[in-house]
């Protein structure tokens, strides 16, 4: 970043973000007293009011005056003043591992402002180091500041719409969904139990059946759906950027997110691979620096979805101590027997879901078969991957990068860490392990994203002979 000083008032949005906690704990006292005044008669309204008046006064007051005194300093280190009666004053050397985010929104871009975030490898583990909303004309000033004009690297849409399908939880779906439900039942006077089917004998009918049936089948379809459109929008148009040492990443149109970094502050690049993006032969590559990507919605992204080879050489270009290796302990390939029990039982499962729903659950045979294909497609892909893993999977030795590849659920990661980095290397192996001389080899990085890798199926008497290696 330049030497020159540019120093950082908060917008006066940012108000409202002080002012919030307080006037959340205002509102119930004023709650009580009109319960107890419609209710029984007992309070007075005039007097509870007067009183909530002062005290909201007295926190915009204090608000303001808090908002004034906050100030961040940038001029190579950065300087960050805040604090009204409680005040903290600490400096983030330029020498430091740090992440600053520009993130806009709509609301945001109605009120000329945007959210400044400072990451470091201090303070809270999912929890930006500073979080204040500035104005547009200080964020430009702080983008300039960067000169990250050299080459850059967009990715398309292709394989941000890929990756978005690939990472995709219906469970993270359904969660995001679940306030805006709750919120759109109550406006209609309902509640989500009474959408449920209850256990009477109406429910219990064939008509009953097939409605659960389908609406478990939508509520999967929809919760998927929403996971998806929410993950591409916060990837859509995803570029970088590389002058010199440093980094800008920026991606997202709600919100639209800039992530500014230095090269030499990454410790540690993760590799993903799903099995939508094993069948289009597709990889997402991560990084790790500071706990960014830690918070809901947030993913330190270097590239979101190119081939392997391809990745590898843009992992290099953008991190040069990040180069391509090859494995120099491999995972053993007798432990195909091992590895295909768990898949085969997923889709033996079937089985039984088909027979109960076929003598015992008529209505919902339709739903069974449902239920059936997804737990043979399970298996299958965990087989797959599984599969994927053995043969590309291992474990590499350097003296300054140590590489990892193995699997993780229905995923295969390759985690790469700077041997300064490397937090601890567990070895561990259960009774089947030893009967094979296998065992399993765990790494795990510094830093607040904590970032690990297991590989599995190793040869025991390998892993012995690298492990000072890794170690020293």
């Amino acid at each position: 970043m330049s030497t020159s000083k540019i120093t950082v008032k908060p917008h006066f949005l940012h108000l409202a973000r002080l002012v919030s906690p307080y006037l959340t704990f205002l509102i119930i006292p004023a709650a009580r007293a009109l319960f107890l005044y419609f209710a029984y008669g007992k309070a007075s309204l005039t007097r509870t009011f007067v009183a909530e008046g002062i005290a909201v006064f007295l926190t915009v007051a204090l608000s303001i005056f808090k908002l004034r005194q906050m100030e961040i300093v940038f001029c190579g280190n950065i300087s960050v003043k805040r604090g009204l009666i409680f005040r903290v004053n600490y400096v983030i050397p330029e020498s430091a591992s740090r992440v600053l985010v520009l993130e806009r929104n709509p609301l945001l871009t109605l009120f000329g402002a945007v959210r400044l975030k400072i990451y470091t490898e201090a303070g809270s583990r999912k929890r930006s180091d500073e979080n204040i909303l500035i104005s547009r004309k200080t964020a430009e000033l702080l983008r300039g500041s960067y000169k990250t004009l050299g080459q850059t690297v967009k990715s398309n849409t292709f394989g941000e719409v890929i990756m978005s399908a690939a990472l995709s939880s219906v469970t993270t779906g359904l969660l995001l969904a679940l306030p805006a439900i709750k919120i759109i039942m109550s406006l209609l006077g309902k509640s989500l139990p009474s959408l449920l089917p209850t256990a009477n004998p109406e429910n219990l009918s064939s008509v009953g059946f097939a409605k659960f049936g389908r609406g478990i089948t939508l509520l999967l379809i929809v919760g998927y759906i929403i996971s998806f459109l929410v993950l591409l929008l916060r990837n859509f148009g995803f570029f970088s950027v590389r002058s010199g040492n440093k980094i800008m990443l920026s991606s997202g149109k709600l919100p639209n997110r800039t992530a500014f970094l230095e090269a030499d502050s990454v410790h540690a690049v993760r590799t993903v691979t799903a099995p939508l993006m094993l069948l289009v032969k597709k990889c997402a590559v991560k990084f790790s620096v500071c706990g960014y990507g830690r918070l809901k919605g947030e993913i330190g992204l270097l590239f979101p979805c190119v081939r392997p080879s391809i990745a590898k050489g843009l992992t290099s270009w953008l991190l040069p101590r990040f180069k391509s290796v090859e494995y120099t302990i491999k995972p053993d390939k007798r432990a195909v027997r091992r590895i295909v029990w768990l898949p085969l039982f997923l889709s033996f499962l079937a089985v039984p879901v088909l027979a109960v729903a076929k003598f015992k659950l008529r209505p919902l045979q339709n739903f069974a078969v449902f239920v059936s294909a997804v737990l043979i497609g399970l298996g299958s892909t965990l087989l797959g991957m599984r599969l994927y893993a053995l043969k590309r999977g291992g474990l590499s030795v350097d003296s300054r990068l140590v590489t990892a590849k193995g699997t993780s659920g229905f995923f295969v990661d390759e985690l790469q860490i700077q041997s300064q980095s490397l937090l601890f290397m567990r070895i561990s192996s259960t009774p089947f392990d030893r009967r094979f001389n296998h065992c399993t080899v765990k790494l795990r990085a510094v830093g607040k994203n904590q970032e690990s890798v297991r590989v599995k199926y190793l040869l025991y008497k390998k892993v012995e002979r690298v492990k000072n290696e890794i170690l020293l």
